[in-house]
This record gives C-alpha cells, structure tokens and sequence, in this order.
C-alpha cells in the first residue's frame, strides 16, 4: 500500500482517486502477484448466434425496478476520472459445486468450481467505453481443464441532428461446457457491428444495421462425435419504425445472412419480420416479433428450408420491487456440427422480488426443444434434443458498490442421440465489486 501512496503523489491534479480506491487496486495488485497475470471480470460479449442451443433463464427486473439487484447498484463516482476519461475497475469470485459436467459425450462429472475475475471498465465521456477482461476458472475435477478466458470490447454511440450511431468491436476467448457438443469447448469469438437510424418524422424512424461475427471452436478433450468448427456469419437488416400512440409501436423490417463455414456447406437466408410493442398499462407491456426465413444451402443437392421465427415476451410489475416475466421464442441458426442446422423453441417464466428491504430474490424456469436438420446428406443428422434448466438466486448489496449472493440451478437435456444426455444440480455463492 505505501508504493501505491508514492504511486499516487505522481497523479496529474484532475485526476481524483478515493481512499477506498487504493484498498482495491491493493486487492487487485495482490490477486496479480499470486496468479501471474491479470485476471479479470467475467466475459461479457454474447450473442445469441454464437451459442444458437444455450438452454436456461436468466432473470432480469424491470428496467428501473428495484426488484432487479442491478437496479440497487445505482452508477456513482468512477475510481479515478482523467479529464473526460473514467476509470471503473471490478472484480467478481464464485464458488461453485455441480454434478453432471460433460467432459465428453457420455461422461459426466462432479466438480468444484471457482473463477476468479477482474476487469477494468474505461469511459470516454458519453460516447466512447473500453471494457477488458480476463477471467481463472479452476476445476477440483481433473477431468476438467482449467482455463484463462478473456474478453474486449470497445463500443461507441453518438447522435448528430436526425442521426444517431453506434460500433461495437468485440473479442472473446473462453471455454464454456456446451449442452449442444457434449463437453468443454475452446472458442475464440470475434464480433463487428455497426447501427444507424434516422428520424424521418416525429412518428417514423429508420434503422439499419450490419454486424459480421466469425467463431472458431474445437474441443478441449478430442472425440470421435465432435472435432471443430470454424464459422463466419454475415448480416444486414433495416427496419422502418412507426409510433401509433405512445403506448404502441409497430415495425417491419428485413434481414440478409450469409454463414460461411469451414469444411462444410456455406448458407444464405433471409427473413423478412413484423413485430410490436405494446404497453398495455404502467405495470403490463408487451412485446412481439415474427416472421418467416428462407434458408438456402450453397451445394449441388443442398436443402432450401422455409421456417418460422417468432419471440413474445409479457411483463408484469405489479409493484416497484416486484417483476415477473414470460416469453417463448423460435429460431434458426448454423449447429456446431458441420452440415446441420438447429431449430429451437423454448419457454422461459422470469420473477424477481425485492424482500425485506435489502435481500433479492429471483429465479427462473425455462424449457424447449433443438431439432438438429442435415442441411445436405448427412446420415448422421437427425437429433432432437429436449431441456428444461430451474436457478434461484438470493443477494444483497454492501458498501453501495458490492454485491454478495448465493445460487442454486438445475438442468436436465434429455436426447436422442447416446452421451449427449445429462442432468446437473448446482449450488454456489458469489461476491462482486465493481465502481
């Protein structure tokens, strides 16, 4: 602590540093000098194409709803404020004990789990924010490999007269358990986005956007079921906007994809869509979205499918400190195994409530079904994979900036296909810091 008081002598005079500040990069200088590196908060890019056969809820509050623990961490004064420049450092350690880890297809396994995060968030004013990190993840099993993921992601929006405009560019290093291959993945993500829209009147807006996400993927223990896939998907989309009242608002729009995949078949698709929102009163809003795509496989006796794709979600916050939430889904999307598309349809019920004043209680039930289709001939192709997941959390916040909670989930996915079935309970505890 005294080289981070001498550290701190040297700061330029606009930088402001709070004394409980030091205690923290005390913390997080300590936690380096013990693992070698940096390691920081959990990963934070996702998309949904990325992992197309994710089963499981996750509840969310209201946006605002004291319900939501998210809510209670109020924003407030950055670590250290360079000018226009904001530095907001966090640090996250979860223990977790679980039955049924796939190391391979048809072998489960039990195991302790900790991670170990730190990440450190950087804000350029309004506009501009740089999110790093790397995350430890040790396993007790030794069946199981344990892993550095790390994570960045640098995003900016800004608006000028009608326009407004956002990028995003993400990378993502990690090695999570997936339902869909059976066992623990090695993945490296990578993601570009770009979103305009513009005001034509007070009631219309246009949106475009274009987004191109290339994942690599081979597994951290080599089977005879699943050896690899690289994939590259492309996408565009516009939507034209309109507000009837200022409760309802209607859209159409449309959306071009392009999958290229590595060792297997390329794919295009579109997907023209409607969708709705309606907030019915000030504690029940709907929202509604739906269309049908028409996926074509580039190869001589490649099969050309027409699907439906649909999502509805119903909130419901009877009080400030009370949500709840159902929506169902279905969509299409490229599988981890080469030539083979996924179908997946699931439910999810979502409830938060706020309990004696300082305690958050929430959890989550979802449910569905993965219909995997050979996009050309692949006599292998063919399974139908049926899940249900349960998690309960109960936290509290401290010191305005940290959290402290304890978990408890559930997950069965039944399948057709032998080894690729399992059911894992899990219980944990959790405590995060963040500025």
């Amino acid at each position: 602590m005294e080289t981070l008081l001498v550290i701190m002598k040297h700061f330029p005079n606009n930088v402001r540093v709070t004394h409980r500040g030091l205690w923290v990069l005390g913390f997080l200088f300590l936690v380096n000098s013990c693992f070698g590196q940096v390691v920081i908060g959990q990963p934070r890019i996702t998309d949904s194409s990325a992992a197309p056969n994710s089963a499981g809820a996750s509840p969310t509050g209201a946006p605002g709803s004291l319900s939501n623990i998210k809510s209670a961490l109020g924003k407030q004064g950055p670590l250290a404020q360079f000018g226009p420049i904001a530095i907001r450092p966090y640090t996250n350690y979860t223990i977790q004990y679980g039955d049924g880890f796939l190391r391979v297809p048809g072998e489960p396994t039990n195991s302790t789990r900790q991670t170990l995060a730190l990440g450190l968030l950087s804000e350029v004013g309004s506009t501009w924010s740089v999110d790093g990190a790397v995350t430890r993840s040790m396993y007790s099993s030794r069946s199981l490999e344990d892993t550095y993921d790390s994570s960045l992601r640098v995003s900016g929006n800004w608006a000028l007269d009608s326009w407004t405009f956002g990028v995003t560019q993400a990378f993502l290093a990690n090695s999570p358990i997936v339902a869909e291959t059976g066992g623990q993945n090695d993945e490296r993500t990578t993601r570009t986005s770009l979103d305009a829209s513009y005001l034509l009147s007070d009631k219309t807006r246009m949106e475009a956007s274009a987004s191109w996400l290339q994942r690599l993927a081979d597994p951290k223990f080599r089977n005879a079921s699943w050896t690899g896939s690289d994939w590259e998907q492309t996408t565009i989309s516009t939507w034209i906007n309109y507000q009837f009242t200022s409760k309802v608002n209607a859209a159409v729009g449309f959306l071009a994809g392009r999958d290229d995949i590595a060792l297997a078949d390329d794919m295009t698709y579109t997907q023209p869509q409607v969708r709705i929102s309606w907030k019915m009163t000030n504690k029940l809003s709907l929202g509604a979205s739906g269309g049908i795509e028409r996926r074509k496989v580039e190869v001589i006796g490649g099969r050309n499918e027409k699907n439906p794709v649909y999502s509805a979600n119903i909130s419901y916050a009877p009080t400030l400190t009370t949500s709840l939430s159902i929506g169902v889904s279905r969509n299409i999307s490229n599988s981890y195994f080469n030539n083979q598309t996924i179908a997946g349809t699931h439910i999810n019920t979502n409830i938060s409530q706020r309990v004696l004043q300082r305690f958050f209680l929430s959890a989550g039930y979802s449910r569905g079904e993965s219909e995997y289709s050979a996009t050309s001939g692949n006599p292998f192709a063919g399974r139908v994979d049926s899940f249900e997941s349960f998690n309960s959390g109960l936290s509290t916040t401290f010191s305005a900036r940290g959290s402290v909670s304890i978990t408890y989930s559930y997950s069965n996915n039944s399948s057709d296909n032998l080894g690729f079935g399992f059911s894992s309970r899990q219980v944990g505890a959790d405590i995060s810091y963040r500025f």
